[in-house]
């Protein structure tokens, strides 16, 4: 609305009560919740009758019955009838006098609202049985009416005929079933068309019976003993026992039913049709039992017609009976009339058309008045059953009720008709840039309000648009541009007035190319377990290529990349370690937020096949069996299939499973060999390139084989000389399944060499493979034989006979002589030693022959033996020598030498006594890179596990290492200490760093790991290792008193066990304490400096006190703290420092729980922090905790610090208020140094203009 008309726009809304979009609109008041229109009652029930309604003003509503107002107060409702907050009537205890008609009406300022009538009927249900008990006699074949005359019953009863015993009334009411012969009619009666033997019930009384179903109550007719007179079925001629009347009315939408009951013997067939030869219609046409009935559902005006009837019997003419159906219709909508609302000034048409059959009766209320009542007026008039206004005014305002009637019954309308006096009013934004791609759709809308209705014009810039095929115009104003050209881009504007104001939108039309696919993503087929790369790549128009984006789908559902098995980085789309349920089809969709294109690939996971279904055994047979499976071709898993394996498992190892056969893929069959005495059950597996898939079930039946001999002799039958006096024959065990019956055992048969006596031993223990027999010798020859039996008896074939030994002994003879030659080169650890040999003699030696041991010791340590033996073919029998390798060195030593057989060995021949001279020593046990930065590392390592001499120092080296070349190696100067300080190195490089230990003898072997440097400007510090030899982690223990490195270091200790630090030796320059420290423990913080020759001393001790006052989550910003115990918390929350120039050093500890990520310090929100001489960073990604350390606080020190977490906004963090105060020295004198007196004149400054500004703001308060 434009700002000139804002002053005449409001008068108007003033003096002629014009709303606006703020205001509440009048509304005439409409029931919104109506009851059915028709409901029973039983007496003594408490009833619900719910009414809603809504208006503006809030309307009242009040109940009618009969027309009259209830009055609540009257003798007979008082308490009774009653009606609750939300104007639901409630009846308590309903009585016959509620019975009648109900009405709702809801009434404000503007009309009365009436809902349709509700119809309360008590239900009831009279009884009326009487004790008699009628008999009749039944010849077989001949036909029966029972009348029920059953009690009468509102609304009407269900009728069903039951038997009643007189033996058992506490049996289940027992009913009896309609047949071809056994009918009932519509009033109730029982008709038996031709009576049959077995369907009467001789002890039973028949019995009618009335059921109420809303009063739930039985009532009974007549009853009925039934005897049935001996003989033949007797033949009955066909006749008409019952049917409906000839005139038939039916409704529409509604059921008609039609009866002929014949009777006779043989049963006459019952058909029908219509009489002008049209055919039933059978979708909507029911038959009962024998034809008696028909049925005729959701009735059609087209149903009108006559129908017949037919009884057919044999030697008989047929009957037919006619009826005449006629088909009306209760009364239906033609239109519906609606509501209405309006400006001033306009026509208003009340459509009340409705159909029907007789034609509806229509009737007019206007607020519940009939409109015959009413004072006509002259702009109302009826025309076709409708209500027409002309010229409306706010007067006009009504609701209106419309009922349309006939003898079926009545559909009701209560509509309003309700005028509004609203400017235009565009409900859009006002301006607003919509971007359509070329050849695409735009739809703009003009979404409005406005009473009268506005008129509504749309402009292309100055240009009016008229729907001309180009531009199409919607009844609610929006705009539709189809297939969008350059040219359509520009200035839309809608426009819209009515006679109290007008208004506009604007539109930015924009046009871009469309998005298209470069490169789609192809199929893809991998195996399970690999990864899965699809690639998407789209272009679209220039201006909108920040804001292209990809959406992956897998089935059209959107994946969800929270699942750390997909990944995505612009187009590309990677599925890690894809299962089978991977495969689906997956979507590129590209999109720019205008429009998207997408492109299709198919991802085949192959798979292990599924496993084989309905594994049967087919034949057990006495030794094979017959297995057959079914296997689903989907289940091959988009791989082909190759085979199939059948396993086995048995009672004797259940669990476990074994392959017995594998056949061809196209196979569903196999034939399987078995032992005997075994309970098989079998199973199967698919088998296809990627592998073996999931096993079958196993078979529900098991197969068993009969007992029959062992199969052979165990194998692999030998004797082992490890025990003196004793022959043991080791045997391979035969397992159950080869055991083939009861009662297996094991017979051992031995015979010494030269005597022919046998002896034998059972063992019935079938899992062990050895027997030891004492003998009364040492390593003599026998012949040893093992057989396998069972209950049938043994293996068909002979057992094998082998040739063994019995147990070795320790020899009886010894070597002599033993000397150390001169050409010994105990230097490079080696000793060349001679002896006397002993004679090959089996009894001397007593076993095989299998060498000479070389035994040597450390002098004063004779337990710890070390021996190298000396095999028989690498020496001679007498005059041997032989050079023992690998001695330790810097060692006095002793050795001897012994003889062996297979398993002892003789006493040892003299000792001879030799020293070896120093040697290099072992690498190192590890090496650490501790701190990485762009251009040093610092490195510490472990001792070696064997010095082999006086340890002098070590050596540290390093070299360039990249994909393209080794750098030189660079050698610092020796040290003594177990760290070094590399520096001068390049940023962002690959070094292999070596460490050697040395010995006056020289260097040993190195260790060496690989690391990298950091980053230019960056506090980033992780490194991979690769241990050249050997890691761990050893003692800190200098091997002197120098140190060559100028570096500050940290001990972590528990206050109450201040000896026993928590961790190893933690450099702090960028290192991290680890996560020893715990939530509400002291714990000590010892700083230990490097003098400038490099020895180390201990400065002062701050205890720190772990507190977590932060966070949890991943995404927090805050970081956590860690307090020291001296602190004070500003009313800001940040958390104060006061610490003694020049002495503790200040530790500040920031916890962050949850996420790893680094942090970032700050000092008065300028500078980020970095190490320096007096400041300490530790910051480790791979941990939680970050910390600050100021080894010595000075003066500059103080001022408000920041711990942020790096990947958030620096304006979030924990404040640090860090002030000092003077030491001891200090105190003492009143010397200001030239940086305090600077300071305090700036302080002294700021609060005078403090005060000045404070002094202002009373003034111009008061």
């Amino acid at each position: 609305m434009e700002t000139g008309r804002a002053w005449p726009m409001l008068f108007l809304m003033l003096h002629w009560g014009v709303h606006t979009a703020a205001d509440e609109l009048p509304l005439p008041p409409v029931v919104t919740n109506m009851s059915p229109k028709k409901r029973y009652f039983v007496e003594g029930e408490r009833l619900k009758l719910p009414c809603e309604a809504q208006g503006q003003p809030i309307p009242v509503l009040y109940w009618l019955k009969s027309g009259v107002n209830i009055d609540y107060n009257s003798d007979i409702n008082k308490g009774r009838v009653v009606v609750t907050k939300s104007n639901t009537l409630v009846i308590h205890d309903a009585q016959a006098t509620d019975a009648g008609y109900y009405q709702c009406s809801a009434e404000n300022i503007h009309g009365i609202s009436l809902s349709n009538k509700y119809e309360l009927i008590e239900a009831k249900a009279e009884s009326g049985r009487t004790s008699q008990v009628r008999a009749r006699r039944l010849v077989p074949g001949r036909s029966l009416k029972l009348r029920c005359n059953p009690p009468r019953s509102v609304p009407n009863a269900r009728i069903v005929w039951s038997y009643q015993y007189d033996y058992d009334y506490e049996e289940e009411q027992e009913f009896v079933e309609l047949s071809e012969t056994v009918v009932t009619d519509y009033e109730g009666d029982l008709y038996f068309v031709s009576v049959r033997e077995d369907e009467i019930k001789g002890d039973a009384e028949y019995v009618c019976v009335a059921y109420n179903q809303i009063t739930r109550s039985m009532t009974y007719g007549n009853s009925f003993r039934l005897k049935l007179q001996g003989g033949k079925p007797v033949d009955e001629s066909m006749s008409l026992m019952w049917q409906t009347p000839s005139a038939m009315l039916g409704l529409q939408g509604k059921t008609l039913k039609m009866m002929c009951i014949f009777a006779g013997n043989p049963r006459p067939k019952v058909s029908w049709s219509r009489a002008d030869g049209s055919m039933l219609n059978l979708t909507r046409s029911k038959f009962g039992p024998g034809n008696h009935e028909i049925r005729i559902e959701e009735l059609e005006e087209a149903d009108t017609g006559v129908y017949m009837c037919t009884g057919s019997q044999q030697g008989t003419r047929p009957l037919t009976r006619t009826f005449t159906v006629d088909v009306e219709a209760a009364p239906t909508w033609v239109t519906e009339p609606k509501d209405v609302t309006a400006g001033e000034g306009e026509d208003v048409v009340i459509d009340c058309r409705a159909t029907g059959t007789p034609s509806p009766h229509i009737e007019w209320l206007i607020n519940g008045i009939p409109l015959r009542e009413r004072e006509p007026k002259e702009n109302q008039r009826i025309t076709e059953g409708k209500l027409v206004l002309t010229d409306v005014r706010r007067t006009d305002t009504m609701v209106i009720q419309c009922n349309a009637s006939n003898i079926h019954g009545y559909v009701w309308s209560d509509t309003y008709i309700n005028i509004l006096a609203i400017p235009a009013v565009i409900n859009e934004p006002d301006h607003a840039d919509v971007k359509v791609i070329r050849g695409g759709r735009a739809l703009l809308h003009c979404h409005h309000t406005g009473h009268p209705v506005p008129d509504l014009v749309w402009f292309k810039g100055e240009k009016k648009l008229y729907a001309d095929g180009r531009y199409e115009l919607f009844e609610n104003g929006s705009l539709l541009i189809g297939k969008a050209m350059m040219r359509d881009g520009g200035l839309f504007k809608c426009f819209v007035r009515n006679k109290y104001g007008e208004d506009n939108s604007k539109y930015t039309v924009i046009i871009r190319d469309p998005t298209r696919i470069v490169h789609g993503p192809k199929d893809v087929s991998v195996r399970t377990g690999q990864d899965a790369v699809m690639e998407c790549k789209a272009a679209t128009d220039p201006a909108e290529v920040n804001n292209l984006r990809y959406e992956w789908k897998k089935d059209n559902t959107t994946l969800d990349f929270t699942n750390p098995q997909l990944k995505r980085q612009n187009g590309r789309l990677v599925i890690t370690k894809v299962a089978l349920a991977d495969t689906a089809v997956y979507k590129c969709v590209a999109t720019n937020g205008i429009d998207s294109v997408v492109a299709t690939a198919r991802l085949l996971v192959q798979a292990p096949p599924g496993e084989p279904s309905k594994v049967t055994l087919l034949r057990c047979d006495g030794d094979s069996a017959t297995i057959a499976w079914k296997f689903n071709t989907s289940l091959t898993n988009h791989s082909p299939l190759k085979r199939f394996f059948v396993e086995y498992s048995t009672d004797y190892d259940p669990g476990n499973w074994y392959k017995m056969k594998t056949v061809g893929a196209n196979k569903r069959q196999a034939k399987v060999e078995l032992s005997p005495f075994g309970s098989y059950t079998f199973r199967v597996k698919a088998v296809n390139e990627i592998g073996p898939g999931l096993p079958s079930a196993p078979t529900m039946n098991m197969c068993e084989t009969p007992e029959n001999r062992p199969p052979f002799h165990p194998k692999k039958v030998h004797t082992v000389t490890d025990t003196t006096n004793v022959l043991a024959v080791e045997w391979e065990p035969m397992p159950p399944i080869q055991h083939n019956g009861p009662g297996f055992h094991y017979v051992v048969m031995i015979s010494k060499v030269g005597d022919n006596t046998v002896q034998s031993f059972i063992r019935n223990d079938s899992f062990k493979g050895r027997f030891d027999i004492p003998v009364d010798d040492v390593y003599q020859p026998y012949t040893v034989t093992v057989k396998a039996a069972n209950r049938v008896g043994e293996p068909p074939q002979l057992a094998t006979s082998h040739m063994g030994y019995s147990g070795e002994g320790v020899p009886l003879v010894f070597p002599e002589n033993l000397t150390l030659s001169d050409s010994s080169r105990l230097g490079e650890g080696q000793a060349e030693f001679s002896w006397e040999g002993v004679e090959d003699d089996p009894d001397l030696i007593r076993g095989m022959l299998r060498g000479y041991m070389i035994r040597y010791w450390k002098s004063g340590d004779p337990d710890n033996v070390f021996e190298t033996l000396i095999p028989l073919e690498s020496t001679e029998i007498s005059g041997t020598q032989t050079v023992v390798r690998n001695l330790p060195m810097y060692s006095d030593l002793q050795a001897d030498v012994t003889v062996v057989n297979t398993h002892f060995k003789s006493i040892g021949s003299n000792v001879v006594n030799f020293s070896t001279p120093e040697g290099v020593p072992d690498p190192p046990q590890y090496i650490n890179v501790l701190h990485r930065g762009a251009i040093h590392f610092l490195v510490d390592w472990g001792r070696p596990e064997n010095t082999n001499g006086i340890l002098t120092g070590y050596k540290v080296g390093y070299r360039l290492m990249n994909s393209t070349h080794t750098g030189d190696m660079m050698v610092l100067p020796e040290t003594t200490r177990r760290r070094s300080f590399i520096k001068d190195l390049q940023p962002n490089t690959e070094y292999r760093v070596y460490v050697w230990a040395l010995t006056m003898k020289g260097p040993g072997d190195p260790i060496y790991m690989d690391a990298k440097t950091a980053q230019k400007n960056t506090d980033e510090y992780d490194y991979e290792t690769d241990y050249g030899s050997g890691n761990g982690t050893g003692d800190d223990e200098d091997m002197a008193t120098q140190d060559t490195v100028t570096r500050n270091i940290v001990f972590v200790t528990e206050s109450t066990q201040r000896k026993t630090p928590m961790q190893s030796t933690t450099p702090m320059q960028g290192l991290s304490t680890e996560r020893a420290q715990t939530t509400d423990k002291e714990y000590t913080t010892t700083m230990m400096y490097a003098s400038e020759t490099g020895s180390p001393s201990t400065s002062s001790v701050s205890t720190t006190k772990v507190v977590d006052i932060d966070i949890g989550s991943k995404d927090s910003t805050e970081p956590g703290i860690v307090l020291p115990d001296v602190t004070d918390v500003s009313e800001s929350g940040d958390i104060i420092y006061t610490v003694v120039r020049n002495e503790a050093p200040l530790d500040l500890i920031c916890r962050m729980k949850g996420y790893r990520s680094r942090v970032k310090w700050y000092k008065d929100d300028v500078s980020v922090l970095r190490s320096s001489d007096n400041i300490i960073m530790v910051d480790h990604h791979r941990l939680t905790d970050a910390r600050l350390i100021i080894l010595k606080p000075r003066v500059g020190d103080a001022g408000m610090y920041k711990c942020v977490v790096q990947r958030n906004n620096p304006s979030k963090g924990q404040f640090f208020q860090v002030t000092l105060k003077k030491d001891a020295k200090e105190e003492k004198s009143c010397a200001v140094s030239g940086n305090d007196a600077s300071r305090i004149q700036w302080n002294i400054i700021v609060c005078v203009l403090c005060l000045v500004f404070r002094s202002l703001t009373l003034f111009v308060s008061s």
